[in-house]
């Protein structure tokens, strides 16, 4: 058919198009090629046919090309006129209505399947042997390439083309082989082309056609060899028939020998097979075509791992497999063993079984023995059988291991001598050297036979059976070492005809029996694995298709199916593996996308209710937060009814700020938790906290503080607005009366081993009057030295967040400090709020303006002093102010006599202990005896006095700090009356001391003082040696009548300072 572009097109997809449908190819393969060869035909306006691509890759059944082309050839036509297919039967193109005479038909179908003739070897050459054959190129390139004269095609494959060529430089012709894609050619066709010219052109041998020149001429790719006028071994086979058995021989040794000459150069040929031996006209065999050769000095990059490469009927069994590793020279011996076999019985080996497909051939290659000659042609030497079947042995190290070794065992065949394929009794031996000196046989023979005839005949048949039998034994044993079972079970079935009684050959061949058996079923399996393994294939390439074009489901489908039918489908495993992570986070992302949806509508009705409780929520907290500060300008006004009044509104607005902010915090986080991106809702819960952290502050609560603190932290991040305001700070400025003092300041920290409060490191921080300066919040101590005072003055104060504070400090005089007394300068201070103390004040805020306050309480010996000037001038009143005190006997510890008073030294009394069992009037009495007798004002203390001068500024519990320890005050031990309990001196335990320097406040004595319940009733504030917490707490409160006398219960003096009033801003 002419090379004509639209015809040849339309010829194409026709083909392509049956060779799908009738099951020829698969779809995947057919596309494939079809693009090639249309790539082809637009570049060069010529084209190979379809049906030699699919072949040459091994993608196509040959049997269903037959068909094909059997179809093509006899049932369609391509009209001239408009190029429609037709059938071949109609007089006029339905199309066209040209006339469908022979002048107007072109006929479709590959020259090569023109005859009717079935064959069933599916052989398929890469390239074209370089001889002639019948019918035209379907595309040649101009008839002068460069320096050659082009004469006349001689062939043509899947890949290249050979034309007889002139060479004016040898002055010959020669054979030219050139790429048939020409300058289109792909770089995979070029190196596989140039490495079959470089393969080739290192040998200079013989029985190797040789090759002359390589080169590139305008684009085509060709290099130059011998022409062999002659035939193909191949085509000497069909024309006639098995060859002689001596002629075999001799053509078979001489290519081996060509074969290991490659093989010493590092090729193996990998495509031996009777179309690639030519035989020339004196008929000397010439190997051609290493168009597939393997060089072992550089591997090769086209043949990808995996593929079988070779002609499928010559392929060894690793090549059939796709087992690259595993190809080596003994594979070419494998395929001389092949052309053997072809030359003795007209066939390749397993093509007599008429194999279908060629899944069907590879398999009966790599898990069946092969058909021995003998069975196919009597006529074949055991000897040469025996050659013929170690060459196709399955694995290469039961085969020859060089082409060498080959070619001696068939040159000892050729000489009647003994094999190295096989061992020989000594008849065989015998037999062979008869062959080889048959005069002097026959001369000894008569002699022999003349003598020993009776003899002969009388023993012949036993010897001739018992050597049978032993050699027939031998064999089968050998035979099933080989692993071939089904001969090795003959051999002992022979050796049973000849001696029934022979037990093992008789067990020897049923277990033969069984493993036949057993093995027919395996190699059954395995083909149904290979043909499913096959249809697997075909399957994949559909599923990708699937995945790409987004139809998950489908895809899922088939590569379960391909699974089914190759559960070890490495690809299909995981593609299926990544498919379904695909299919899940696909449906993840939907159902995230649908639950977003709800969450948000859900969050939306959340959202409003917390909206709103959170606006009166923070209306109500702006709300406290300026009734707080008209509380602070009430206590510094000392406006206390104002301040009282204040104090419950801003405990009311703080109680109802919470519920509110609770309602909004859960709302806010139940709107979180379903829309976490809503920024409002999450910068609202971070307000809630902080208002929350500030709550638990100003309340003292250490952990929830802390705890907070780490939430909000969490929420807002450590450098976050809200974070960064948990750093609470306050300013002080310090002014004194008279300035210019020397200002000392100490933060008040916890004792790392006791947990008691003392004052940290002094610094000075200048003389006063002093400006603002930034400090933490929390508890300090100003020390204030010089400006007129004798003694330094302690101001303990506490800072608190965001707090502008001003302390205006009255320094007394030089010489106003009265003896034993401690100032305590005007300021706030934290009064009652103890939830453990007994009858605690509600906590406040108090300002209290200057006053003195005693260091220690008054002792006994001070007090017999008042006695004793009280026995002089109004006796009768001593008895009433008289300390009620005795020992257990009865006996007085106080006495008097006539105008005095006195201790009684056999009581034992300690004069520096605090007097005790006095009434509150009597402690009166004595602040008046001593005012009349200094000169100064003395008085009990304030209840509040009391308080602020234990406590200090920051509401500690105990005078020491917040933890109790029975060892820093004189209490009542755990066990009562394992150490009974007494009175101290006083003064005598430092630990039991206040921020101002006031000792004994938590034991030793309880103390009067004097403020009163509101009615008769009279304040007791401390602790005494006779009870523990909670009365040494700073903020517990007794009551008692004013005429109650207890031996726990003293006092101590206060004094007015003189022109109180200076204090806090």
């Amino acid at each position: 058919m002419p090379a004509n572009g639209p015809f040849e097109r339309k010829r194409l997809e026709l083909v392509a198009k049956l060779l799908v449908r009738m099951g020829a190819a698969g779809a995947p393969s057919v596309e494939r090629a079809l693009a090639e060869c249309l790539r082809a035909l637009d570049a060069r306006g010529a084209v190979p046919p379809i049906e030699d691509l699919l072949l040459a890759r091994g993608e196509a059944d040959p049997e269903g090309i037959v068909r094909v082309s059997e179809f093509l050839r006899t049932k369609i036509r391509l009209c001239r006129a408009c190029g429609e297919p037709n059938r071949s039967d109609l007089a006029t193109c339905p199309v066209c209505q040209a006339p469908m005479g022979d002048d107007s038909m072109v006929e479709i179908g590959r020259t090569q399947a023109a005859s009717s003739e079935r064959t069933h070897a599916p052989s398929v050459p890469d390239s074209p042997s370089p001889r002639r054959v019948e019918g035209p190129p379907p595309g040649e390139p101009r008839k002068d390439f460069g320096p050659y004269a082009l004469i006349e095609r001689l062939g043509m494959g899947g890949m290249g083309v050979v034309w007889r060529a002139r060479d004016p430089a040898l002055g010959r012709e020669v054979a030219l082989k050139m790429l048939l894609a020409g300058p289109a050619a792909t770089r995979e066709q070029i190196e596989r082309f140039e490495r079959e010219a470089r393969a080739t052109a290192k040998f200079n041998h013989p029985n190797i056609v040789s090759v002359h020149q390589v080169g590139v001429i305008d684009g085509h790719h060709f290099f130059t060899m011998d022409l062999v006028r002659g035939t193909t071994l191949a085509e000497r086979i069909k024309k006639t028939g098995p060859l002689p058995v001596r002629e075999a021989v001799d053509v078979l040794s001489k290519v081996a020998r060509g074969v290991h000459y490659a093989h010493q150069r590092a090729i193996i040929h990998r495509d031996l097979n009777p179309k690639n031996v030519l035989l020339d006209e004196a008929g000397e065999p010439r190997i051609t075509d290493f168009g597939i050769a393997r060089d072992l000095e550089a591997e090769s990059r086209i043949t990808r791992a995996g593929l079988p490469v070779g002609t499928p009927a010559y392929m060894s069994p690793e090549q059939a497999n796709g087992d690259l590793a595993r190809i080596d020279v003994r594979s070419d011996v494998y395929a001389l063993g092949t052309i053997l076999f072809e030359m003795l019985t007209a066939s390749a080996p397993f093509l007599e079984r008429k194999p279908q497909t060629l899944v069907e051939l590879v398999n009966l290659i790599v898990n069946y023995d092969p058909t021995p000659p003998r069975k196919m042609r009597s006529e074949v030497p055991r000897d040469l059988e025996t050659i013929c079947l170690k060459c196709l042995a399955k694995e290469p190290d039961r085969r020859y291991q060089s082409a060498a070794d080959l070619a001696r065992d068939l040159d000892a065949f050729a000489r009647d001598e003994p094999i190295a394929a096989r061992p020989y009794s000594a008849l065989e031996r015998l037999l062979k050297w008869a062959r080889r000196h048959k005069p002097a046989v026959a001369a000894a023979f008569t002699v022999l036979a003349a003598a020993c005839v009776v003899a002969g005949i009388l023993v012949r048949q036993e010897f001739v059976r018992r050597e049978q039998v032993a050699s027939l034994a031998g064999e089968a044993v050998r035979l099933e070492r080989e692993d071939r079972l089904g001969d090795a079970r003959d051999r002992w079935n022979q050796v049973l005809v000849l001696d029934p009684g022979h037990v093992e050959a008789a067990s020897r061949a049923a277990v033969l029996d069984q493993r036949i058996e057993d093995r027919r079923r395996e190699e059954a399996a395995r083909a149904k694995t290979l043909a499913d393994r096959a249809r697997a294939r075909e399957l994949l390439p559909h599923a990708v298709e699937y995945e790409k074009g987004n139809d998950l489901e489908e895809a899922r489908r088939v590569y379960a199916q391909v699974l089914l039918l190759d559960p070890e489908n490495r690809e299909a495993i995981g593609r299926l593996a990544v498919l379904e992570r695909r299919i899940e986070e696909e449906a993840e992302r939907e159902a995230q996308r649908r639950a977003l949806e709800i969450n948000r509508t859900q969050a939306a009705r959340l959202l409003e209710p917390a909206n709103d409780a959170f606006r009166k929520g923070k209306a109500l907290e702006d709300e406290a937060s300026q009734l707080a500060r008209q509380l602070e300008r009430a206590i510094l006004d000392r406006a206390d009814e104002k301040a009282a009044e204040l104090a419950r509104k801003l405990a009311a607005a703080r109680q109802e700020v919470e519920p509110l902010y609770d309602q909004a915090f859960e709302g806010y986080s139940r709107v979180l938790a379903l829309t976490p991106e809503n920024e409002l809702a999450r910068e609202n819960r971070r307000t809630i906290l902080f208002s929350r952290y500030l709550a638990a502050e100003r309340r003292g609560e250490g952990h929830m503080v802390h705890l907070l603190a780490n939430l909000i932290v969490s929420e807002d991040g450590p450098e976050g607005e809200t974070a960064r305001r948990l750093e609470p700070r306050g300013r002080l400025a310090v002014a004194s009366d008279p300035a210019g003092a020397d200002c000392f300041l100490a933060r008040i920290e916890p004792d790392g081993e006791t947990g008691r409060l003392v004052p940290g490191d002094w610094e000075l921080l200048g003389r006063t009057p002093l400006g603002p300066s930034t400090l933490g919040r929390g508890s300090y101590l100003v020390r204030l030295e010089g400006g007129g005072s004798g003694e330094p003055v302690l101001v303990p104060f506490f800072l608190d967040r965001d707090q502008e504070l001003e302390l205006h400090v009255r320094i007394p005089l030089a010489g106003e400090a009265p003896d034993g007394m401690t100032y305590v300068p005007d300021g706030l201070f934290q009064a009652g709020g103890d939830a453990g103390a007994f009858q605690s004040l509600e906590g406040r805020q108090v300002r209290l303006p200057d006053y003195w306050i005693a260091r220690r309480e008054v002792t006994l010996a001070e007090y017999v002093l008042f006695l004793k000037d009280l026995a002089l001038e109004k006796p009768e009143n001593v008895k009433e102010h008289m300390p009620r005190l005795a020992d257990d006997q009865g006996h007085p510890y106080f006495g008097t006599s006539g105008r005095d008073a006195y201790l009684v030294e056999e009581a034992h009394l300690d004069p520096n202990w605090p007097v005790t069992d006095v009434s509150w009037e009597s402690a009166r009495a004595y602040a008046a005896w001593k005012s009349a007798k200094e000169g100064s004002p003395y008085r009990l203390p304030s209840d509040l006095e009391w308080e602020k001068a234990a406590r200090g500024a920051d509401g500690r519990i105990y005078p020491w700090g917040n933890r109790f320890d029975e060892k820093f005050a004189n209490v009542a031990p755990i066990e009562f009356f394992a150490a009974m309990p007494r009175l101290a001196s006083v003064g005598s335990i430092p630990t039991d001391r206040s921020v101002y320097g006031v000792l004994d406040l938590a034991g030793n004595a309880a103390e009067w003082t004097d403020s009163s319940s509101g009615g008769r009733w009279r304040v007791v504030r401390g602790g005494s040696f006779v009870n523990r917490d909670p009365f040494g707490r700073c903020a517990s409160r007794n009551f008692l009548d004013p005429t109650t006398r207890a031996g726990h219960i003293g006092f101590r003096l206060a004094l007015e300072a003189p022109g109180a009033g200076g204090g806090r801003r």
